[in-house]
């Protein structure tokens, strides 16, 4: 057998071999019922909500991903232990939102001159929240709860201290709103070695530290050696845990990470070398004027959202 074939059969194992399933698959998978809604921003972006529809009458609740995640991150474990198969099972109507040009949303209608690609997380709080929750509300008659995600709770700290959305409950897991205790030596290094001021000089366009095919062999490899990319993780990037489950490694990474803007990815470095949280025009973002009720739950080894730097445990009070 020539190289050629045997390359070509090792990526078909590869891929048979790792559960690359999408967002609806997962849903399905575990007997949901599903349903793909899209809302459209102003400024013509295409939002993919994934729907676990409840009952006539039930709480809306959207969930909202982190950086570099979809949707996919709320259902990848089983029905007992995956937050949106728990919610579906509690009776809410649960909605899982994407953000602008990760795998699920796209950009049919952006205007050419503006491109696909330039933006960065606060077109996320100042457009994405307020396009995903006023269209749930309008769907459901009702102000959904919202549970957001590392990025995703930071961003909608900074819409509310500049937007009015339609909330009933907030609940925010590790939502940093200052960067001044990072503990990430994979992030410290991006800014000490000024990545950020490389890729500002790449042309608008992704940031995607993988692709279907790497992110089926990373997922085959982690299948087979969950302890060694378990360890990568933790010591590299998001800190010591004892809480993640390693059968499961090889799913993980089938979905994360996703892509994001390579402008995003330079604010988010810039601002890990500031230590401060602010617009990608260099603002300082106002998190002190947030005066929301809301449930923060932060984990006291995560090298990304220190207890120090997370809203409520020491970047600000609740």
């Amino acid at each position: 057998m020539n190289s050629i074939a045997v390359f070509a059969l090792f990526s078909i194992v590869i891929i048979v071999g790792t559960n690359g399933q999408t967002t609806e698959q997962l849903i399905r998978s575990k007997g949901f019922p599903f349903e793909l809604h899209t809302a459209t921003t102003v400024d013509g972006y295409d939002l993919a909500l994934h729907r676990i529809p409840g009952k006539q009458g039930s709480v809306p609740v959207v969930l909202q991903h982190g950086f570099l995640d979809t949707s996919a991150t709320f259902v990848l474990n089983d029905r007992s232990n995956s937050l949106g198969f728990m919610l579906a099972d509690a009776g809410f109507d649960v909605w899982i939102s994407n953000t602008r040009m990760n795998t699920y949303s796209y950009a049919s209608n952006v205007i050419k001159s503006l491109g696909k690609w330039g933006w960065t997380f606060d077109q996320h709080a100042y457009l994405d929240y307020p396009t995903a929750l006023e269209y749930v509300q309008k769907q459901t008659g009702k102000k959904p709860h919202v549970v957001a995600h590392s990025q995703g709770g930071t961003t909608l700290l900074q819409a509310l201290a500049y937007v009015k959305l339609p909330i009933s409950k907030i609940t925010l897991l590790a939502p940093v709103v200052s960067l001044k205790h990072l503990k990430s030596p994979l992030l410290i290094a991006l800014y000490k070695l000024n990545v950020d001021v490389i890729l500002d000089h790449l042309p608008e366009g992704p940031f995607a530290p993988t692709n279907p095919f790497l992110h089926s062999i990373l997922g085959e490899l982690c299948k087979r050696t969950p302890s060694l990319c378990d360890f990568t993780l933790s010591a590299g990037l998001f800190g010591p845990t004892t809480n993640l489950n390693q059968s499961r490694m090889g799913i993980y990474v089938n979905h994360w990470p996703d892509r994001t803007s390579i402008r995003n990815m330079v604010q988010w470095i810039q601002d890990a070398r500031a230590g401060t949280m602010k617009t990608y025009n260099g603002i300082a973002i106002d998190f002190a004027s947030v005066k929301n009720e809301m449930q923060v739950f932060l984990g006291d080894r995560d090298y990304l959202s220190t207890m120090e730097d997370t809203w409520g445990g020491g970047g600000h009070d609740c």
